[in-house]
């Protein structure tokens, strides 16, 4: 990156450092950006910065490049007011850290904005998040059942509310934090659909286990804290659950390519085994049946050389040669689906190799930005 032509002064080199420096800020616009973007990754925090500023400040992008992959910025710039007193801000600048998904609320940042503070009330964000960050109540998204929460390989129970009732949230929320250390994941599903895996009404709360897929449906009063505890206690250590209908989650589980190619692979392999084996027993014929009478046959060395010669001879009779011909085409086959997984798996290698080498010189190139913006700040 150079200057472009021109004077260079402190505001032209200002204007464009800005313009050029990393940013792994997310402009937030609305309340449904901000929804969305609070379940696209669950394993860092994610901290809001309210700006009366129509451009995403520097300070903001050096945070950013500073805590890239251990926490989520965003930014809420001048002309979003709606979103801003959705999320009770009344005065700018604020900074925000949402730990309740429902009402958008969380701890806030009320000293001087600058770099200093605000990175140490980050670091604190990161360590909270590690430690509280699955004992609360969150939705169960599509995205977060692809990451694998209720999923089919999850082997934790899930408490889950098919619905949004009041009452009944308030007391899962404050079910969360105890459940957890139990082990027992607490959702809540808007998705009306999903109730009818468990054949329950809306609004209903149902012990669910994703990997034995069997559940469990509470008929008691959902808004009763000390009796939803104790029947999950009890719920947990039953053997005998309902099995669901089918599975909840509506979207298949992703395959990767090297997976299908050795899946596929395996199941021809199989129907290869057992074709061998049809027309074994095809050509040996009945078991009863006995062998017909032959007169002996003098073996001349031509015929020696024949039957003991390197390499597959083909049979002479008509049904042997046509088996013969089924088993070598069903080899072919497996041979060359052997050649498309060797050249499947020699791209992916190419890719990883190249990846790891974009990776590098982003890191490479971030390290820099940071550095020049700590000598900029500095001044």
């Amino acid at each position: 990156m150079k200057h472009p032509p021109g004077e260079i002064s402190y505001h032209s080199l200002s204007a464009w450092f800005n313009k050029e420096m990393a940013n792994y800020v997310k402009a937030l616009l609305t309340e449904r950006d901000v929804r969305r973007w609070l379940v696209s990754d669950d394993k860092v925090p994610h901290v809001i910065f309210f700006s009366d500023k129509k451009a995403t400040p520097t300070l903001l992008k050096t945070l950013s490049i500073e805590f890239k992959g251990r926490a989520a910025l965003g930014a809420v710039l001048a002309g979003s007011e709606d979103l801003a007193r959705k999320m009770g801000v009344k005065t700018r600048p604020a900074v925000v850290y949402v730990q309740d998904e429902a009402t958008l609320t969380g701890d806030t940042f009320d000293r001087d904005l600058k770099k200093e503070p605000l990175s140490r009330f980050l670091s604190r964000c990161v360590g909270r998040h590690r430690s509280e960050a699955q004992a609360s109540l969150k939705e169960l998204t599509s995205a977060r059942s692809a990451a694998g929460d209720c999923g089919p390989s999850d082997g934790h129970f899930c408490l889950l509310l098919l619905g949004a009732a009041e009452a009944a949230t308030a007391a899962l929320r404050s079910l969360a934090p105890k459940l957890w250390k139990d082990k027992v994941k607490v959702f809540y599903v808007k998705d009306a659909d999903f109730a009818t895996a468990f054949d329950a009404s809306p609004d209903s709360v149902v012990l669910y286990r994703p990997k034995r897929k069997r559940f469990k449906l509470f008929s008691g009063d959902t808004g009763n804290v000390d009796e939803l505890a104790s029947w999950v206690d009890a719920a947990v250590g039953e053997i005998e659950m309902a099995p669901v209908i089918r599975a909840p989650s509506g979207k298949e589980n992703r395959v990767e390519p090297r997976a299908k190619v050795t899946a596929v692979k395996e199941v021809r392999r199989e129907g290869l085994t057992e074709r061998r084996g049809a027309l074994t027993e095809r050509n040996r014929g009945p078991a009863t049946e006995k062998p017909e009478a032959k007169s002996p046959r003098v073996r001349t060395p031509q015929s020696r050389v024949a039957a003991t010669g390197a390499g597959t001879t083909t049979p002479r009779s008509g049904r042997g040669r046509d088996a013969w011909q089924e088993v070598r085409a069903a080899e072919q086959e497996a041979e060359k689906l052997e050649a498309e997984l060797g050249s499947l798996q020699a791209e992916c290698e190419l890719l990883t190799q190249e990846v790891a080498t974009a990776e590098a010189q982003e890191a490479e190139a971030e390290q820099q930005l940071t550095s020049q913006s700590a000598a900029m700040l500095s001044e």
